[in-house]
Protein backbone atom coordinates (compact mmCIF):
# COMPACT_ATOMS: atom_id res chain seq x y z
CA UNK A 1 0.00 0.00 0.00
CA UNK A 2 1.02 3.49 -0.52
CA UNK A 3 -0.29 6.43 1.82
CA UNK A 4 -0.30 9.51 1.27
CA UNK A 5 -1.29 12.66 3.62
CA UNK A 6 -4.26 14.90 2.47
CA UNK A 7 -2.99 18.35 4.10
CA UNK A 8 -5.13 21.51 5.11
CA UNK A 9 -3.86 24.24 2.64
CA UNK A 10 -4.50 26.97 5.38
CA UNK A 11 -2.57 25.47 7.74
CA UNK A 12 -0.18 22.82 6.31
CA UNK A 13 -1.31 20.52 8.65
CA UNK A 14 -2.00 17.10 8.04
CA UNK A 15 -5.82 15.89 8.30
CA UNK A 16 -5.25 12.44 7.40
CA UNK A 17 -3.88 9.56 5.54
CA UNK A 18 -5.34 7.73 2.51
CA UNK A 19 -4.16 4.86 0.19
CA UNK A 20 -3.29 5.39 -3.33
CA UNK A 21 -5.75 3.74 -5.48
CA UNK A 22 -3.97 1.06 -8.50
CA UNK A 23 -5.41 0.21 -11.73
CA UNK A 24 -5.92 -3.42 -9.69
CA UNK A 25 -8.48 -1.29 -6.94
CA UNK A 26 -10.58 0.04 -9.72
CA UNK A 27 -10.71 -3.04 -11.51
CA UNK A 28 -11.77 -4.58 -8.74
CA UNK A 29 -14.56 -2.20 -7.80
CA UNK A 30 -15.90 -2.41 -11.10
CA UNK A 31 -16.03 -6.29 -11.26
CA UNK A 32 -17.86 -6.03 -7.93
CA UNK A 33 -20.44 -3.72 -9.56
CA UNK A 34 -21.19 -5.60 -12.14
CA UNK A 35 -21.32 -9.00 -10.52
CA UNK A 36 -23.96 -7.45 -8.04
CA UNK A 37 -26.30 -6.23 -11.46
CA UNK A 38 -25.96 -9.62 -13.51
CA UNK A 39 -29.29 -11.44 -12.77
CA UNK A 40 -28.71 -13.98 -10.37
CA UNK A 41 -26.77 -11.87 -8.37
CA UNK A 42 -27.80 -11.77 -4.26
CA UNK A 43 -28.50 -8.00 -4.68
CA UNK A 44 -31.07 -8.60 -7.50
CA UNK A 45 -32.43 -11.63 -5.39
CA UNK A 46 -32.97 -9.41 -2.16
CA UNK A 47 -36.46 -8.66 -1.40
CA UNK A 48 -36.83 -5.41 -3.16
CA UNK A 49 -38.79 -4.09 0.04
CA UNK A 50 -36.11 -5.15 2.02
CA UNK A 51 -33.45 -3.40 -0.31
CA UNK A 52 -35.47 -0.27 -0.14
CA UNK A 53 -35.35 0.05 3.19
CA UNK A 54 -31.44 -0.36 3.25
CA UNK A 55 -30.97 2.41 0.93
CA UNK A 56 -33.69 4.38 3.13
CA UNK A 57 -31.16 3.43 6.14
CA UNK A 58 -27.79 4.34 4.00
CA UNK A 59 -29.79 8.10 3.07
CA UNK A 60 -30.84 8.82 6.68
CA UNK A 61 -27.07 8.11 8.25
CA UNK A 62 -26.12 10.81 5.27
CA UNK A 63 -28.27 12.65 6.32
CA UNK A 64 -27.28 12.99 9.63
CA UNK A 65 -24.01 13.99 8.98
CA UNK A 66 -24.53 15.88 5.51
CA UNK A 67 -24.38 19.78 8.01
CA UNK A 68 -21.52 18.22 9.60
CA UNK A 69 -19.60 17.65 6.53
CA UNK A 70 -20.58 20.65 4.34
CA UNK A 71 -18.99 22.43 7.50
CA UNK A 72 -15.92 20.73 7.17
CA UNK A 73 -15.47 21.14 3.60
CA UNK A 74 -16.42 24.65 2.95
CA UNK A 75 -13.78 25.75 6.23
CA UNK A 76 -11.10 23.77 4.59
CA UNK A 77 -11.75 25.37 1.16
CA UNK A 78 -12.30 28.70 1.93
CA UNK A 79 -10.03 28.55 4.94
CA UNK A 80 -7.17 28.42 2.25
CA UNK A 81 -8.06 31.76 0.55
CA UNK A 82 -8.72 33.95 3.26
Amino acid sequence: MNPFSIINPSTDEEICQVEEGTKSNVDKAIEAAEKDFQYDSPWRKFDPVARAQLIRKFADLLLRIVDYLAVKMFTLLFAATS
